[in-house]
């Protein structure tokens, strides 16, 4: 079917201006020359050469995707004439896209993770890592967790609320992701909810607790803070401390209480064996970890 719109006198006119702009456009005239089309293309095409001129401006003073103004963040708008010599626009990473893909690259290793998108970009050697390590109090957990990546236990780093303890752990998962190992940032609170939504699904409990398990790396959140039952406690936790223990797996642990309070924290009321249950835990704990403490004001 052929549609011959009319155009409007003034639409007209518009038209012819625009095509008179494109013509001298310096990016225009690249691409025909790249592709040895002649004026009468930009006439053809006027309406998509358009299009693609307002992209490719809109990303020449981009300052990074937080401005982005582009339909699809982070995509630029590209052209290509195919074997057929019809014009065909596809949608490209931008070189800050290409950026974010490359520091986001490691995610791949982790195999279960409560982290969000900005976390896995937190680095070691970030500025505001080196600034708070200039408080005494920073200095000595920072550098007692980092001296811990080449030894064979992890870190236990217990403090009040806000101290950057998860900031930190964060790190640390992101640092031995980009070196190849397999990693799970677990926040211990959140996920006995995901276990309770899920309770009656055993592949994903099964599924979840394998990666708990056999990560190369496994940093277990806010530990102590969860709703803390006698199946939380001896049919979650348990089992995934008692493998990793057996198995001499990197473990770290934060939370805000320090290993004698979390032991307590465990103890539950009414329950048989109920102070043999705890001291299991905290022995695995101990066995894994060397409480580290992180005090000082909330950095939040």
């Amino acid at each position: 079917m052929n549609l011959n719109i009319k155009l409007s006198e003034e639409q007209m006119m518009e038209r012819q201006q625009n095509i008179a702009r494109l013509k001298e456009n310096e990016w225009i005239q690249i691409f025909l020359e790249q592709n040895h089309l002649d004026a009468s293309f930009v006439e053809e095409n006027s309406g998509v050469l358009l299009q693609w001129i307002k992209s490719v401006s809109a990303c020449r003073n981009c300052k990074g995707l937080d401005y982005c103004v582009q339909k699809i963040r982070g995509k630029a708008t590209k052209l290509k004439i195919d074997d057929s010599g019809f014009l065909n626009e596809y949608y490209a990473s931008c070189q800050y896209e290409q950026k974010r893909d490359q520091q986001l690259a490691h995610q791949s290793k982790f195999r279960f993770s409560h982290m969000s998108l900005n976390d896995y970009l937190i680095d070691l050697n970030d500025a505001c890592f080196l600034s708070a390590a200039k408080e005494k109090d920073y200095m000595a957990a920072y550098t007692q967790s980092v001296s811990s990546i080449p030894l064979n236990q992890g870190v236990y780093l217990y403090g009040n609320p806000g101290t950057g303890k998860s900031y930190l752990m964060k790190g640390i998962c992101n640092y031995y992701a980009k070196n190849n190992k397999s990693v799970s940032f677990v926040q211990v609170p959140l996920l006995i909810q995901e276990l309770k939504q899920f309770m009656t699904d055993n592949d994903y409990r099964q599924r979840v607790m394998n990666h708990l398990r056999y990560s190369d790396v496994l940093v277990l959140d806010d530990i102590g803070a969860e709703s803390i039952t006698q199946w939380t406690r001896d049919e979650i936790l348990l089992p995934v401390l008692d493998e990793r223990m057996n198995k001499g797996m990197k473990t770290y642990f934060t939370s805000n209480y320090s290993m004698e309070e979390l032991e307590q924290q465990y103890r539950l009321v009414n329950k048989p064996n109920n102070t043999i249950a705890s001291l299991r835990i905290l022995e695995r704990i101990r066995t894994l970890s060397k409480p580290v403490e992180l005090s000082g004001k909330s950095r939040r």
